[in-house]
């Protein structure tokens, strides 16, 4: 089983180790900047992305996951967080090209071969899987890297927030 692991974790490192430095700090900018954050993603990579959510939410930023019946309509100042391997998902497509439209905010975090399918309007972070994608099924490797890739951006929006780990769990599930 290790030999199967060991892959995924080397493919899911290199890709998380190799995004554009500059672009995501001016993600957690961003995402500091904004009044409240609304990320989406499908299947996995939604699971992945609402993770983010409950972290962000952890910090004491307001965030929802785009999409559920409870999540209020984005403003003009917010951010909308998309996150796609493909770039095609129809409604998380729906859901950025929506917000572009309603000149909200957008960042795209995809493939980035898949970059050019979003309008200049986005602000495009890509997440290079390329051939290590081979090294699991279906989008694995994409996911894992989105993990930690978002474990990173926690680890430095602590920092520009100046939020540390108590104050992160006393928002934490306290009705168990």
């Amino acid at each position: 089983m290790l030999d199967s692991i060991r892959p995924l974790v080397a493919a899911a490192q290199g890709a998380a180790l190799s995004v554009d430095p500059v672009r995501a700090a001016e993600l957690v900018e961003a995402i500091a900047a904004a009044p409240r954050v609304f990320v989406v993603g499908a299947g996995r990579t939604g699971l992945v992305a609402r993770a983010f959510v409950i972290r962000l939410r952890h910090l004491g930023k307001d965030a929802y996951a785009a999409g559920e019946a409870a999540t209020p309509a984005p403003k003009s100042r917010d951010l909308v967080l998309v996150c796609t391997a493909s770039s095609e998902t129809a409604t998380t497509v729906a859901i950025g090209r929506g917000a572009l439209a309603r000149a909200i905010p957008v960042w795209v975090i995809t493939q980035p071969e898949r970059a050019a399918a979003w309008p200049v309007a986005a602000h495009v972070l890509g997440l290079p899987v390329g051939a290590a994608a081979a090294a699991g099924p279906l989008g694995t490797v994409f996911e894992l890297a989105l993990g930690l890739l978002f474990d990173g951006l926690v680890a430095e929006l602590m920092a520009r927030l100046r939020v540390d780990e108590a104050s992160m769990r006393a928002r934490h599930a306290t009705l168990e």
